[in-house]
């Protein structure tokens, strides 16, 4: 019996997110201009996924704590296949709008991101 769509995704998913995992940090807002405001190295926890029909949405974890204060319109994820190998840009992710995180504030943001078609 031949692989079914959904087998062929899981797999696909699975080696997406460890590509994800082997790179740090793997993680970076930026503010509108396009410079880096924040780097973060997501655990495997951050990252999930599941099948809906043809597409797979990926779920973006980031969490910040800090006592920084700073303004992003971008998220970006890296991944890399294997320690010697260069990073890759996975996700670029560009929200509608800027959003600003103050210094006594929790900085909790969800990014959603669908794969079409993946086979």
């Amino acid at each position: 019996m031949p692989f079914t769509g959904s087998c062929c995704q899981q797999i696909f998913c699975v080696e997406l997110k460890n590509w994800i995992l082997n790179s740090s940090p793997n993680a970076q807002l930026l503010d509108e201009a396009g410079n880096v405001v924040k780097t973060f190295t997501l655990a495997s926890d951050d990252l999930t996924y599941w099948q809906s029909g043809s597409v797979v949405i990926f779920r973006v974890h980031i969490r910040d704590d800090s006592n920084e204060s700073y303004s992003f319109k971008r998220v970006q994820v890296f991944g890399q296949m294997a320690p010697e190998a260069s990073p890759i840009l996975v996700i670029d992710h560009t929200l509608e709008q800027a959003y600003t995180k103050g210094a006594s504030q929790i900085l909790d943001v969800y990014i959603y991101t669908g794969i079409q078609d993946v086979i």
